[in-house]
């Protein structure tokens, strides 16, 4: 070997070294920042998750009160609590984020870490917000029936729909 090719070698193994080295932190900080933005993400969601939870149980507790005065009072207040629990619902679906933002998802998948935020949650999350129209028609169709059934039955429709909820915004993270 000559000097000039033992020089070249001299010169060349560190900076492979370097390139190497920066690559491996480069990688992870981008990972990081990845981790973070999906934790913003899943933090900005679950308030507006939090916000339409809070609509429901008070759409919850005016429905109860509704049915316990046999319809004769809370009307007008749970039909402004629908519409606040509607435009909730509405807000709630055009700010949720739930696809993938990364800016290289190849390497987020070649490192198997692509799946953040899990989005087939939030989509059965949204499907299933639709399912409150037909609850209160159930609940609003059975208001002429006895109270005490009718009081199970709008019990058991909202509780498991806010729990159904509550469950979802606890399994997004």
């Amino acid at each position: 070997m000559t000097i000039r090719n033992r020089l070249k070698m001299v010169g060349i193994v560190p900076i492979i070294f370097l390139i190497l080295l920066s690559s491996y932190f480069f990688v992870t900080s981008y990972l990081n920042f990845e981790k973070a933005s999906a934790l913003k993400t899943i933090l900005n969601n679950n308030a507006h998750l939090n916000k339409s939870l809070v609509q429901i149980g008070k759409e919850r507790g005016l429905t109860s009160l509704y049915l316990g005065s046999e319809g004769k009072e809370f009307s007008e207040s749970l039909t402004k609590q629908r519409a606040n629990t509607d435009k909730s619902f509405m807000t709630l679906k055009n700010n949720l984020i739930y696809k993938d933002t990364g800016f290289v998802p190849a390497l987020l998948k070649l490192l198997g870490e692509e799946d953040y935020i899990n989005d087939a949650r939030y989509t059965k999350l949204l499907n299933n917000l639709k399912e409150i129209q037909g609850i209160r028609k159930v609940l609003m169709s059975k208001a002429k029936s006895s109270k005490r059934s009718f009081l199970m039955i709008i019990h058991r429709s909202l509780l498991h729909l806010h729990w159904i909820i509550l469950q979802r915004s606890k399994t997004l993270l």
